[in-house]
């Protein structure tokens, strides 16, 4: 097991704590992030932001003509799939 799967579920004590708290900030919009607000989370870096904010960022990274299968996250710079961008409760 690496050292960051074990820090899991420290992060995600962490991020509920965050949410709960309202001191979560969106890196994209800088909003504050919500319990309530439909989120992403990149499945490298954990980094959770609003989800209409990584479609908008998504969309906008490749200004050509011909969309990207694939996007990097604001956070980490992974690249991720660009398809399936789904909302999922945390809680």
């Amino acid at each position: 097991m690496s050292g960051l799967d074990a820090e899991l579920p420290q992060l995600a004590i962490e991020l509920s704590k965050q949410l709960q708290e309202g001191t979560r900030e969106c890196v994209i919009c800088t909003d504050t992030i919500a319990r309530t607000d439909a989120l992403w989370s990149c499945q490298r870096c954990h980094g959770v932001l609003h989800l209409p904010c990584v479609d908008f960022w998504s969309k906008n990274q490749d200004k050509s003509d011909t969309p990207s299968a694939s996007f990097r996250c604001p956070l980490c710079q992974t690249t991720a799939a660009n398809a399936g961008l789904v909302f999922r409760c945390f809680f």
